[in-house]
C-alpha cells in the first residue's frame, strides 16, 4: 500500500509540532517580540492595537521600536500582520481559565513552521522530486536550519517563510491548472503575498515579481491556444529547451484582443485584490498612529550601504552566517544546475530571483547583522525556496545514478552536515542568547568576530547549566524537571514519531526500486495494517485532538510553572486585586525603578491579567526615564477615556520619597485606596475628575492646632447612587518654617481624614498623609507650603439610603489624638456639608 504524500506530511507536520513543544521556552527574548505581542493582545482586550506596557522600550535604545500617535497611544512601528494573526489565539488565551496568555502567544510560530516544512515536501513533490527526497528536504528545513529557533518565537520571520512558499507554490499550481482551480490557486498566492505584505513593508517586490510570473506564463498560455494543434502538441512535447527561446516566445505573441485583455485584468484583479485590501489597512493604520499615509514606522532606517559586505555576512560571517548556522544549507551551491534543467524556465528564475533579491536587499540595509537574533533571520522568507535546491542534491545522494562509492562518500559527507546542523540547533534552542550578549557586554562587535562567537558562547553557557527550556530548570541539585511539562510534550512526541515512523515504511514501499524487487521475487507484499491505520481520515483527527488536548494540558502546567517563581508568588496578590476589584473604565499604570524588572513585570501583567484593563508601563527616573511630554500624553489620555486609574509603584517602600508621577495623581486625582504588597510593590486607586460634573467650590479658612489651615474644599456632587465614588479635593496650608515652635506643629506625622458619617458608624472614609517632619521626601506638605488633597470615598453598594454629614478634620499617626480646631469652635472635627445617598 502507497501512503498518501498529504498523509506523509501531515505526520511530519505533527513530529515536528512535537519537538518544538519539546524545547519551549515559555519567554520572549528580543524586544520586537514584544512590541509585537503587546498590539495583539490589547486590540484583543480593548480593541486598540497600542503598545502602552511598554513605553519603557522607547529609551532602550537609540532607534525607538514605537511612536506616538495622534491620539496620544504608543504603537510599534512594525507592520501590523502578527499582531492581527495571532489576534484569535491570544483571544483564547485570556477566555480558558488557567493560561498563561503569553504562553499561548509563543505557540503561534510552532504549527506555522511544521507547517511550513510540510508545504515544502506537497511543493516539492508538484515540481517532480520523488517522495523520499521531498520528505528528507522537508525534515531537514525543520530540524537543521534557524527555522527551529524561530519557531520558538513570537516573531514573523516563521510567517513570512509561510507566506513565501504558499505564494511560490501558489503560482506553480495555478500555471500548471488548466481548470476553474487556476483561479483560486491564483487568489491563494494573491492572499500569501498580501499577508507577507502586511508583515514586512519591503514584500511589495515579491508581489511584482509573482505577478510577472503569473502574466508570463498565462501568456505563453494563450499563445499555445492560438498555434495549431501540431505545432502545440510539439511544445508541450519535453525535451531540451532551445536557447533561443525567448525569441521564439515574441514571434508568436498573440494579438492583444479584447477577450486577452479581459483575461489579463481578471489575473491581475483577483491576485492584487488581496494586497490592495491589505495596502489600504496599512494606509489607514499608518493614519491611525502617525497621522500620514507614508510613515512606515521605518522612514528613519532608510539607509542602505555597500552589498558585497553585508551579503557575504548573511552566508559566512560567524555571527549571521547562513551556512554557520545551517550547515545543511551548503548543498544548495550543488543544487542550482539541477534545479535549471528541471524547473520550467520562468519558474526557476522566479525562485531565483526573490532568493537573490531578498540576500542583496537584506545585504545592503545598513542593519543586515541585526542586534539581536540567531543566524541571519532575513533570510527566513526565503530559506523554503532554498530549500528546493537542497533537495536537488539530496536527490542526487539519495537516488542518484553514480557509483556506489561516490554516493556513499556523499552520503556520509551529508550526514556530518546534518550532524553539525542539528549541534548548533541544540546549542541555539537550549541556551538563551541574551545570556550569551549580556557576558559579552556589548552587542555590536560579533558578527565579524570570531572570539564573539555565539554557538561558542552557547557551549559555555550550557556548561554551567543555564538551559533555556521551560521543563529543565536549575535547581538545588543541578538541574530539574518539571514532568507536569515534560510529559504532555513526551507523550505528543512519541505519538507522532510512531506515525511517522509508520508513515517511512510506507514511503519505503512508494520507492520504484522496492517495487521492482518484489516483483521480480514474485512477492505480493500484504499491506500492513497500521499503515491503513495512520491514513485513515478518523486516525488523523484523533491524533489532531490529541495534539489539542496534549497542548492544552502542557499550557497549564507552564502558567502553573512560571508563577513558581519567588518574584510571581509576590506578584499573585496584586493580579488578584486587580483582577477583583477592576470595573470598566479602570486603566493601570505602571512606574517601574530603573534597573527594575520591567521586562518581567510588563510580560507578568500581559500574562494573567484576563479583564480588559488598559495598561501602561514605564521607568520612572532616570535612566532611561519616561520625559514630561510622555508623562502629559498618558494623563490627557487617561482622563479622555478612564475614569479610575490603579496606580502600581514596582518595589516601592515606606521609605522611598513620593514619586512625581504619585504626587501628580494625588493632588489631581482622587485617591479611592492603597494597599501595599510585601517585595512586590503599592497599588494605589484614584477616581479621576469628570469634565462633565462641575465642582462646587467653598472657602473655609479653618485653622488647626499646630498651624495647619483648611483653605477650602471642592466637592463634585452631592447626591450620588450607591456603590459610586464621592470626589472632594481640600487644600491645605502650613505655617512658614520660621513660625513652627510659635505654633507647636507636631513632630508626628499628620494625618487628614473625610468620613461621610451615619451616626455611630462611618458609612465611608479615607485617611491620607497631610505632613511628615520626619520624612520630608514622602510628605505631600511642607512648612510654608499649600497643597490640594483629592479624596476619593466610595460609597457601600448596601448603604441605607438617606442624608449623611461630610465632615474633615487632622490627626497625630502616633497617637491616633486628634488635633482640635484653633478658632471659636472646640470640635475636632469641621462639617463640611451634606451628602444624599440614593
Amino acid at each position: 500500500m502507497k501512503i498518501s504524500v498529504k498523509v506523509l506530511a501531515f505526520w511530519l507536520a505533527l513530529f515536528l509540532y512535537a519537538v518544538y513543544l519539546l524545547s519551549f521556552s515559555g519567554h520572549f527574548h528580543v524586544m520586537d517580540e514584544w512590541v509585537g505581542f503587546a498590539p495583539a493582545n490589547n486590540l484583543v482586550q480593548h480593541g486598540r492595537p497600542d503598545m502602552n506596557q511598554f513605553i519603557w522600550t522607547n529609551h532602550w535604545q537609540a532607534i525607538p521600536p514605537g511612536f506616538w500617535g495622534v491620539d496620544n497611544h504608543l504603537y510599534t512601528k512594525k507592520a501590523p500582520g502578527i499582531s492581527i494573526i495571532t489576534a484569535p489565539l491570544i483571544w483564547l488565551g485570556h477566555r480558558i481559565p488557567g493560561l498563561n496568555v503569553v504562553h499561548v502567544g509563543l505557540l503561534a510560530n510552532i504549527p506555522v513552521t511544521a507547517l511550513v516544512a510540510a508545504l515544502i515536501m506537497i511543493w516539492l513533490v508538484d515540481l517532480g522530486f520523488s517522495q523520499k527526497v521531498a520528505f528528507a528536504t522537508a525534515l531537514g528545513y525543520g530540524l537543521c536550519t534557524i527555522a527551529w529557533i524561530y519557531a520558538r518565537m513570537f516573531w514573523e520571520p516563521a510567517m513570512q517563510a509561510l507566506s513565501f512558499l504558499v505564494a511560490a507554490w501558489a503560482a506553480h499550481r495555478a500555471v500548471r491548472s488548466d481548470t476553474g482551480s487556476r483561479w483560486l490557486w491564483i487568489f491563494l498566492a494573491g492572499v500569501a503575498v498580501a499577508l507577507s505584505l502586511a508583515f514586512r513593508f519591503e514584500t511589495v517586490p515579491a508581489t511584482g515579481l509573482i505577478g510577472l510570473y503569473l502574466l508570463w506564463e498565462f501568456t505563453k498560455k494563450q499563445l499555445r491556444a492560438a498555434t495549431s494543434p501540431e505545432e502545440a502538441e510539439h511544445s508541450s512535447f519535453p525535451g531540451p529547451r532551445t536557447t533561443h527561446y525567448a525569441l521564439h516566445f515574441m514571434s508568436h505573441v498573440p494579438r492583444f484582443t479584447p477577450q486577452l485583455l479581459f483575461f489579463y485584468a481578471r489575473v491581475l484583479i483577483i491576485y492584487l485584490a488581496p494586497s490592495l485590501l491589505v495596502g489600504l489597512g496599512l494606509m489607514y493604520f499608518n493614519v491611525m498612529r502617525f497621522g500620514s499615509l507614508s510613515e512606515t514606522g521605518y522612514n528613519q532606517e532608510i539607509l542602505f550601504e555597500a552589498p558585497w559586505v553585508g551579503a557575504f555576512g548573511l552566508l559566512f560571517s560567524p555571527g549571521r552566517g547562513l551556512f554557520i548556522y545551517a550547515p545543511l544549507m551548503v548543498l544548495l551551491f550543488f543544487g542550482i544546475r539541477p534545479a535549471w534543467r528541471r524547473l520550467p524556465r520562468p519558474y526557476f528564475l522566479l525562485v531565483a530571483t526573490l532568493c537573490l533579491f531578498y540576500w542583496l536587499f537584506y545585504g545592503s540595509w545598513y542593519a543586515w547583522g541585526g542586534t539581536w537574533g540567531w543566524g541571519p533571520r532575513f533570510l527566513m522568507p526565503i530559506l523554503p525556496l532554498l530549500m528546493l535546491f537542497v533537495g536537488e542534491s539530496l536527490a542526487w545522494v539519495l537516488e542518484g545514478t553514480s557509483s556506489s562509492a561516490l554516493r556513499w562518500a556523499a552520503r556520509i559527507g551529508v550526514g556530518i552536515l546534518v550532524m553539525l546542523s542539528l549541534f548548533v540547533n541544540f546549542l541555539g534552542v537550549s541556551v538563551d542568547f541574551n545570556e550569551h550578549f549580556l557576558r559579552l557586554g556589548r552587542n555590536d562587535n560579533f558578527v565579524f568576530n570570531w572570539e564573539a562567537f555565539p554557538p561558542l558562547g552557547h557551549w559555555r553557557i550550557l556548561q554551567d547549566g543555564l538551559v533555556d527550556i521551560i521543563w529543565l530548570r536549575p535547581g538545588d541539585n543541578g538541574l530539574a524537571i518539571t514532568w507536569s511539562i515534560l510529559i504532555p510534550a513526551l507523550a505528543l512526541f512519541v505519538l507522532a514519531g510512531f506515525g511517522l515512523l509508520i508513515a517511512s515504511f510506507g514511503l519505503r514501499a512508494n520507492a520504484p526500486e522496492f517495487q521492482t524487487s518484489l516483483a521480480s521475487k514474485n512477492v505480493s507484499r500484504p499491506t500492513p495494517y497500521v499503515l491503513r491505520l495512520i491514513q485513515n481520515p478518523l486516525t488523523i483527527a484523533l491524533a489532531t485532538f490529541v495534539t489539542i488536548l496534549l497542548t492544552y494540558q502542557m499550557m497549564l502546567a507552564t502558567a502553573e510553572a512560571a508563577l513558581a517563581d519567588p518574584q510571581a508568588q509576590a506578584d499573585i496578590p496584586v493580579l488578584d486585586t486587580l483582577t477583583n476589584l477592576y470595573q470598566p473604565g479602570d486603566a493601570l499604570h505602571i512606574a517601574i525603578p530603573p534597573f527594575g524588572d520591567v521586562q518581567e513585570i510588563s510580560t507578568r501583567v500581559m500574562s494573567y491579567l484576563d479583564e480588559p484593563l488598559p495598561t501602561y508601563a514605564w521607568i520612572e527616573s532616570e535612566p532611561r526615564a519616561i520625559q514630561p511630554d510622555e508623562r502629559d500624553r498618558i494623563w490627557q489620555t487617561t482622563q479622555t477615556e478612564s475614569k479610575r486609574v490603579w496606580l502600581f509603584e514596582r518595589w516601592l517602600t515606606h521609605k522611598d520619597p513620593l514619586s512625581e508621577t504619585a504626587t501628580r495623581y494625588n493632588q489631581a486625582g482622587f485617591p479611592i485606596q492603597e494597599q501595599w504588597f510585601e517585595k512586590s510593590g503599592k497599588l494605589s486607586l484614584f477616581a479621576l475628575p469628570d469634565e462633565t460634573q462641575s465642582g462646587l467650590s467653598l472657602p473655609m479658612n479653618v485653622p488647626f492646632e499646630g498651624g495647619l489651615t483648611l483653605i477650602d474644599m471642592t466637592i463634585f456632587g452631592t447626591e450620588l447612587n450607591r456603590g459610586k465614588t464621592l470626589k472632594v479635593r481640600l487644600t491645605w496650608q502650613a505655617p512658614e518654617f520660621d513660625a513652627l515652635v510659635n505654633v507647636g506643629l507636631p513632630d508626628s506625622s499628620v494625618i487628614s481624614f473625610l468620613h461621610v458619617t451615619g451616626g455611630e458608624q462611618n458609612i465611608a472614609q479615607q485617611d491620607r498623609l497631610l505632613l511628615d517632619l520626619q520624612n520630608i521626601e514622602r510628605s505631600p506638605l511642607l512648612p510654608g507650603q499649600t497643597v490640594s488633597q483629592g479624596y476619593g470615598l466610595r460609597i457601600p453598594d448596601d448603604a441605607p439610603p438617606g442624608s449623611y454629614p461630610l465632615i474633615t478634620g487632622l490627626y497625630l499617626s502616633s497617637t491616633g489624638e486628634r488635633l482640635k480646631r484653633s478658632d471659636d469652635n472646640p470640635d475636632d472635627f469641621l462639617y463640611l456639608t451634606d451628602i444624599t445617598v440614593r
